[in-house]
């Protein structure tokens, strides 16, 4: 049966603030280790921005007005949010 059986696919949706709107794939399994939601770093130079200086203000146009979850038909018959923990922190990096 498993090898029968496909999920539906996950979509998260982030509005950036600069008003842009990006879908990114949802994947259950590393979802639950957790990701990083704000700021989105779409590339290696918005990462290094990142590192060096978290709160920038280059970021701020990548910082999320609103998330949200999609899916392809099916999906609300095979996933269950209500039990789903949100868990918000600030990561910080130590100066070298």
């Amino acid at each position: 049966m498993q090898q029968l059986y496909k999920p539906a696919v996950l979509g998260l949706i982030v509005q950036l603030s600069d008003g842009s709107a990006h879908t990114f794939r949802l994947i259950p399994g590393v979802a639950s280790a957790g990701f990083l939601i704000s700021p989105v770093i779409p590339n290696n130079a918005a990462f290094a921005v990142f590192k060096n200086n978290p709160d920038d203000m280059r970021l701020s146009q990548l910082r999320p007005l609103a998330i949200g979850i999609t899916g392809e038909n099916g999906f609300r018959e095979d996933y269950n949010f209500q039990e789903a923990k949100l868990r918000i922190f600030s990561l910080k990096f130590e100066a070298r």
